[in-house]
């Protein structure tokens, strides 16, 4: 089998390749999503935030699998739910590309989810493992049973969507920098329910797996490049890249593409542009980017 994971998109293209079939790529993105009524657990008491109060939460995926996450609950709720999803910073949720834009977007009225992918933080154990050299035997057993470590990745992310929609978002987004922003791409691909996402410093998409990157994120069946994979968002995209390069080719025309040259994060000026994709598309309340008395850690 071939993998996709996310490759330069400005790349030698093959002109004689095919559309990407949106259906059968999708079905390579999902397998361990169970519908069905969310179970919520909290771990001690809220913290207060600025405007909100956040606490440690677990979720099913499904019975026997849960998934740590923060959970910001605004002191004045706008019925907007934003995901956070993070990348490979040594950190999940606790980790300061993740905090910072949720607190400031919790500051604003959202009500927001920041989630670890399985083996990160709490589930840093050998059978959770996904990430790097550490998770090859979890990746392998994974696609043995006709799954993925990316599809469980995006099925984590959709079970996160169930937990904003119990707290009674209606307009709902993701955000996520480097390999949270791969997540974010193709949870707005599948998740109908996802109005806008937002991608902070994000690898270069698609990507074959000889350019880099942790396999988490490679596509059982599907060799990169193929610019009708990014053509096949239908969400408004906010693509924001961390260095200097030109529009990826198949992106299409409701995703603004904009260059902010800076370290492999989520900075200051990406949050804020974020703050502002989710005023225009979710209708987050509009206030400050600039949160000066706002904790870094949940």
């Amino acid at each position: 089998m071939w993998w996709l994971v996310f490759i330069a998109c400005s790349g030698g293209l093959d002109a004689s390749r095919p559309p990407v079939d949106r259906a059968e790529v999708a079905a390579q993105l999902t397998g361990n999503f169970r519908d069905g009524a969310v179970s919520i657990k909290a771990f001690g008491a809220p913290k207060e935030s600025v405007a909100s109060t956040v606490t440690p939460v677990r979720f099913d995926l499904r019975p026997g699998f849960e998934v740590s996450a923060a959970l910001w609950v605004p002191e004045k709720p706008s019925g907007v739910g934003v995901l956070v999803a993070h990348g490979h910073y040594g950190q999940g949720k606790s980790g300061a590309e993740s905090q910072e834009i949720a607190h400031r977007l919790a500051a604003r009225g959202a009500h927001v989810l920041a989630v670890d992918t399985p083996g990160v933080e709490e589930w840093s154990q050998p059978g959770r493992h996904i990430h790097f050299e550490e998770g090859a035997h979890n990746r392998g057993w994974l696609l043995a049973s006709g799954s993925s470590a990316i599809a469980l990745q995006i099925d984590v992310l959709r079970r996160g969507v169930d937990v904003l929609a119990s707290m009674g978002t209606t307009r709902m987004g993701v955000a996520g920098a480097s390999g949270g922003a791969v997540q974010a791409f193709y949870l707005g691909w599948v998740e109908p329910r996802i109005a806008a996402v937002a991608m902070a410093s994000v690898p270069r998409i698609p990507r074959e797996a000889a350019a880099g990157g942790c396999p988490c994120d490679q596509i059982p069946g599907h060799a990169g490049p193929d610019p009708s994979v990014l053509a096949s968002v239908d969400s408004p995209v906010l693509w924001m890249s961390d260095v200097k390069q030109g529009r990826p080719k198949g992106l299409n025309s409701q995703a603004e593409f904009k260059v902010f040259e800076g370290p492999h994060s989520y900075t200051a000026a990406m949050q804020k542009r974020t703050l502002e994709w989710f005023e225009e598309h979710l209708g987050l309340p509009s206030g400050p980017a600039d949160l000066p008395n706002c904790s870094p850690k949940a």
